[in-house]
């Protein structure tokens, strides 16, 4: 009893550190992009560790994070929308890595480094016998960076699904996109994923079936909450005004708004779409939310003109109530008759 408990504490003192430290030791430092052979040696080391720490269950979230962000720093993401850098850099890394661990390991081992590049007097290597291709970025905040190219990014999906019938090499990790891309958020538990019957968890379009049912019910979900929004809105208005304010109109966009970020975290976070897909419906998700935000500004803008129309207009009947008062009231006796009599 007392020997295992000591040995416990060991594991618990000496490899759990090491495990931290693996990534932690210097955790601000960036990945070596000198060069085509840095970019794709580091994309290698991190996004290697990254799936392996998938497919074991980590429950690090920091660590698991500080993983692909650092795989992910060897994508030229410069051409993707800001809002969807996150979901597009995590979903390239786990394609790539996907379709590296089914390439010829001969292909990936003679890699120019820096000088090589400058003898071939070339910005540009692909990896043979692909279109993958990691290119020297020439402007912007990562200038002189090796990096895969916007383009590879964008037609990493077509290059997955024209190799994902080949073998995987010895020692991959092996299914761990396809396991990210039908995994599901906390709202929706495992056991009824696992309970659904086989043809709704087979994939179309880099979606499973219940992904495209659960974003349909998601999106429908959403409609229904609006179109009551602007029924009740388009009726209140011509109410007459019986709190001397419309500031009450504000909640109609206001709630549009929410409905439209609800839909969205459902379809991104716990439905987890992706791909394509993930950016079309984030695109016109946010075309209504920016409709509800010009709504409101207008509404807002009105409330505010009458408001100043009102307050104006009180303020001229409350001189014009002066000036008649002061008019129609009798001078005084003595002086002031006097004075007019002059």
């Amino acid at each position: 009893m007392r020997t295992g408990i000591v040995l416990c504490i060991f594991l618990f003192l000496h490899v759990m550190p090491l495990k931290a430290a693996e990534m932690s030791e210097f955790p601000l430092e960036p990945p070596d992009t000198s060069s085509p052979a840095g970019t794709l040696h580091e994309f290698m080391k991190y996004s290697d560790r990254f799936a392996k720490a998938m497919r074991q269950g980590e429950q690090d979230e920091r660590l698991l994070q500080e993983m692909w962000e650092k795989a992910a720093d060897c994508f030229d993401l410069s051409k993707t929308p800001p809002s969807m850098a996150r979901d597009v850099g995590l979903e390239s890394v786990l394609r790539l890595r996907e379709i590296l661990d089914r390439l010829q390991p001969e292909d990936l081992e003679k890699v120019p480094d820096k000088e090589g590049m400058q003898e071939q007097e070339t910005d540009r290597w692909q990896i043979p016998h692909t279109e993958i291709a990691i290119g020297r970025i020439e402007n912007g905040p990562r200038q002189g960076e090796y990096l895969f190219s916007a383009e590879t990014v964008a037609r990493l999906d077509e290059f997955y699904q024209e190799v994902r019938h080949l073998p995987y090499n010895d020692g991959a990790v092996q299914g761990i996109y396809e396991e990210y891309i039908y995994s599901s958020g906390w709202m929706i538990p495992d056991g009824f994923i696992g309970s659904l019957p086989e043809w709704m968890k087979t994939g179309y379009k880099g979606q499973a079936v219940w992904q495209w049912l659960g974003m349909f019910v998601a999106v429908l979900f959403g409609l229904a909450c609006i179109r009551p929004l602007v029924r009740v809105y388009n009726r209140v208005k011509v109410e007459p005004d019986r709190f001397g304010c419309r500031f009450h109109l504000l909640l109609f966009p206001v709630l549009g708004m929410a409905v439209c970020l609800l839909v969205e975290y459902i379809v991104r976070t716990q439905i987890n779409i992706t791909g394509q897909v993930l950016m079309a419906t984030t695109m016109w998700l946010e075309v209504m939310f920016l409709s509800f935000l010009a709504w409101m500004i207008l509404i807002g803008s009105t409330i505010t003109m009458h408001a100043i129309i009102a307050s104006r207009h009180i303020r001229e009947e409350t001189l014009n109530a002066d000036f008649i008062e002061s008019a129609v009231k009798p001078l005084p006796s003595g002086r002031g008759y006097k004075a007019l009599g002059r």
